[in-house]
C-alpha cells in the first residue's frame, strides 16, 4: 500500500493551478485530438449554464470567490523531468488551451492573467504549455489570429485543433462575450473549474494506468445500461436481431460523430418522451429535461410507461421501429450538418450558427411512420424556422445561448411533437405571423461588425452572397464561402479601408470606425483579394469587384450589362440595386445598409423554407 500511495498521488486544481509554470507532452500511446465541434459546443453550454446560474450584473469580481464550482473531472499525469506526460486528459486540456486563446482575443487579457497558462517565454524563445511539436505551428496561428493551410497537413489533431478554434466565434455565448460579464467568466473560468489530477511518479506506473483505463475491464456506457436493459425485457426471439440492429445503428452514429450514440439518445428522449424542465431560480430540482442529458438510461428505466412500455413486446417494438427509425433519422440530419445534402438545406445552413438544440426540435415532429420525403419536409420547416429566430437575434444583438434558448425551444418541442407536415407548417406560420418568437428585421439598419460578431456576421454575408448566386445562377455555394479549410478561404472584407485620413466627411475616428463596421459596407471575398486590394482606395479596388461574386460584383457597372438574369431578378424582386464606380460615401453606404435589409428580407422569408409560397419567383426560371 505504501509503494502504491508513494507512486500516485491526486490533487483537486483549479485551471489557473494546473496551467501555471507547467510544461505537458504526450507519449506515443495517446490518441490523436479528436474532440468533434458537439464535444465544443457541450462543454461551452455546461461552462456557461453553470457561470449563469451564479452571475448577476451587480456583483463585484471578489463575489466570484463564493460560485459554484465546477467539476470537469480527473486527468492522469506521469512525471519526467520538468515535463508532465498527460496520460489521460488531453482532449479535455486542448480544449481549455483552445478556450483560453479565444479569451484574449475577447477579453485582450489586460491583467496579464491568461497567457502565462498558454506559454511561456525564456531568453525571447516561446513554448507553449501544452509542448507537443507538431502542434506548434497552428497553435502560432491561433494565438496570432493568425492563418493556417488545414490542406498543407495530413495530421489529423492539428486539423481538429485549427477547425475547433474557428468554431469559438460562433459557439461561444454573446451574452458572456460581453466586456462587463466576460470579465466575471474569465475569473471563475480560472479559480472555480476545478480538474483532479492523479499524478504517477514514473512511466511504467502511467503505462499501466493508461492499459488499466483503456483495455481492461472497460466500463459499461450508459448506451450499454440502456441497452442491455431494453433487451433483457423483450421475448427472447427478440434478443438477437434487435442487439444487432442497436450495434449496427450506433456504429453508423460513431462513424458520423464520435459521441453521436449518447447524443442521440438524449435528443430523442427529450423529443418524444419529456415533459418538465428544471424551473429557472437557484436550487431547483432537475426534471425530466435535465435527468435526461445526465442519466437517460435510469431515466428510461424509471419512466416506462411514458415511454409505452408495460411488456415484452413494447420493449421489441421501441427498439425494432421507434429506435430503428429515428436513429437513421438523426444521422441523416448530422450528416446534412456536416455536408449539403439534397433536401436538406436548412439544417446545413443551420449548423453554422453554432445552435445546438435543432435535433430534438426537428425529432419532435418526426414519425415512425414519415417517408423520406415527409421526413425532409418537417425538417426543412423546422430547421428554416430555428434559422430564421437565429437570424433575428444576431440583428438584434441578442444571444442564442444553450441556457438562453433551452426553455423556448422545450416549449416548441412539446407543441410540434408528432405533428402532421401541414399541421406543422400550419403552427410555425402563425408563429412567424403573430407570435413574439421572432425578432424584426428592422435593426438591420443599426447592424454593424463588432469585436464579439465576427463569425455571425460571416455566417449572415454568406448566406446572402450564396442565395444571389443560386438565384442567377452563378458564383459559389454557402458551403465555399464559409469553409476555412481551402487554400484561399472567404473573409470579411471592409469596403472602406482603415484609413480615416481618406474620409475628411467623417467626425472622428470613432464615427469612423462605426461606420465602416456598418453590414452594408462588408462584403465576402477570399482572403488573397483582402491581401492584394482590400488597403486600395476605393475608386481603384472596385473595379477588382467586378471578377468577384454578385454582391460585390454589383458595385462596378459591368455588373449590369448584358446579364438578363440579374436584370430580371432585380426587378421581380423590386430590388435597388445600383453600381458605384466613383465613391462609397456615407448615402451610399445607408443605400447597401437598406439593400442588405431587403436581402435578409427574402433569404429567411418562410417561402425559402416550405411556408406560405407568395415569393417563388427568382431568376432561375429566364429563359
Amino acid at each position: 500500500m505504501t509503494i502504491v500511495t508513494d507512486r500516485i498521488d491526486g490533487k483537486p486544481k483549479t485551471i489557473k493551478e494546473l496551467f501555471t509554470g507547467r510544461k505537458y507532452g504526450l507519449k506515443y500511446y495517446q490518441r490523436e485530438y479528436t474532440w468533434s465541434q458537439a464535444n465544443l459546443a457541450e462543454l461551452l453550454n455546461d461552462l456557461s449554464g453553470r457561470f449563469l446560474d451564479e452571475y448577476q450584473p451587480e456583483h463585484e469580481l471578489k463575489q466570484v470567490a463564493s460560485y459554484r464550482p465546477y467539476f470537469l473531472g480527473p486527468i492522469v499525469t506521469a512525471q519526467e523531468d520538468a515535463t508532465s506526460f498527460l496520460v489521460d486528459g488531453q482532449q479535455r486540456l486542448t480544449t481549455l488551451t483552445l478556450l483560453l486563446a479565444h479569451l484574449i482575443h475577447l477579453h485582450g487579457d489586460p491583467d496579464g492573467n491568461i497567457r502565462p497558462l498558454i506559454y511561456s517565454k525564456k531568453f525571447g524563445e516561446l513554448s507553449f504549455n501544452l509542448d507537443i511539436p507538431q502542434r506548434a505551428e497552428v497553435m502560432h496561428a491561433i494565438l496570432e489570429n493568425g492563418t493556417f493551410n488545414v490542406d498543407a497537413t495530413r495530421d489529423e489533431s492539428v486539423q481538429r485543433l485549427w477547425r475547433r478554434f474557428n468554431d469559438f466565434p460562433v459557439l461561444f455565448p454573446a451574452d458572456i462575450a460581453e466586456p462587463s460579464t466576460l470579465q466575471f467568466f474569465v475569473e471563475w473560468l480560472l479559480e472555480r473549474v476545478v480538474v483532479v489530477e492523479i499524478s504517477a511518479t514514473d512511466q511504467a506506473m502511467a503505462l499501466e494506468m493508461f492499459e488499466t483505463m483503456n483495455d481492461r475491464g472497460a466500463r459499461l456506457t450508459p448506451t450499454d445500461m440502456l441497452k442491455s436493459y431494453l433487451l433483457a425485457h423483450m421475448p427472447e426471439t427478440d434478443i438477437p436481431a434487435a442487439n444487432t440492429l442497436w450495434r449496427e445503428r450506433m456504429s453508423e452514429l460513431a462513424s458520423v460523430e464520435s459521441t453521436a450514440d449518447r447524443e442521440f439518445l438524449k435528443a430523442w428522449l427529450r423529443a418524444k418522451y419529456a415533459e418538465t424542465m428544471r424551473e429557472r431560480k437557484p436550487g431547483a430540482a432537475q426534471r425530466d429535461w435535465e435527468n435526461i442529458g445526465t442519466t437517460y438510461q435510469k431515466w428510461v428505466r424509471d419512466n416506462g410507461p411514458r415511454l409505452g412500455l408495460s411488456g415484452p413486446t413494447t420493449y421489441a417494438t421501441l427498439v425494432n421501429r421507434d429506435f430503428e427509425v429515428m436513429s437513421r433519422r438523426y444521422r441523416d440530419l448530422l450528416v446534412a450538418a456536416g455536408s449539403p445534402q439534397p433536401g436538406l438545406d436548412h439544417v446545413h445552413y443551420l449548423s453554422w450558427t453554432g445552435f445546438t438544440l435543432q435535433y430534438p426540435v426537428i425529432l419532435a415532429a418526426v414519425t415512425p411512420d414519415d417517408d423520406d420525403a415527409t421526413f425532409q419536409a418537417k425538417a426543412e420547416v423546422i430547421a428554416g424556422f430555428l434559422e430564421r429566430l437565429i437570424v433575428g437575434r444576431i440583428v438584434n444583438y441578442r444571444n442564442y445561448s444553450y441556457a438562453q434558448m433551452t426553455y423556448s425551444m422545450f416549449t416548441l418541442i412539446k407543441e410540434i411533437r408528432d405533428l402532421h407536415v401541414d399541421a406543422l407548417q400550419a403552427l410555425l406560420l402563425d408563429r412567424i405571423e403573430n407570435g413574439d418568437d421572432l425578432d424584426s428585421f428592422d435593426a438591420i439598419a443599426n447592424f454593424r461588425l463588432n469585436g464579439t460578431n465576427r463569425g455571425r456576421v460571416r455566417f449572415l454575408l454568406a448566406r446572402i452572397t450564396a442565395w444571389i448566386d443560386e438565384q442567377c445562377r452563378t458564383g459559389q455555394a454557402f458551403h465555399t464561402y464559409m469553409s476555412k479549410d481551402t487554400k484561399d478561404p472567404y473573409e470579411i472584407e471592409h469596403v472602406w479601408a482603415d484609413h480615416p485620413e481618406r474620409h475628411p466627411e467623417i467626425e472622428n475616428e470613432y464615427v469612423f470606425a462605426e461606420t465602416r463596421n456598418r453590414f452594408g459596407g462588408l462584403l465576402l471575398l477570399p482572403k488573397s483579394f483582402n491581401a492584394s486590394y482590400g488597403d486600395m482606395e476605393y475608386v481603384k479596388k472596385v473595379k477588382h469587384y467586378a471578377g468577384q461574386n454578385l454582391l460585390a460584383r454589383s458595385l462596378h457597372p459591368s455588373a449590369y450589362d448584358h446579364n438578363p438574369s440579374f436584370a430580371k431578378f432585380r426587378f421581380k424582386k423590386s430590388l435597388v440595386f445600383n453600381p458605384h464606380p466613383e465613391e462609397y460615401s456615407r448615402e451610399v453606404m445607408d443605400e447597401r445598409q437598406g439593400l442588405y435589409r431587403q436581402l435578409a428580407e427574402l433569404v429567411w422569408h418562410p417561402d425559402e423554407f416550405g411556408i406560405n409560397s407568395t415569393l417563388a419567383e427568382g431568376c432561375n426560371d429566364v429563359e
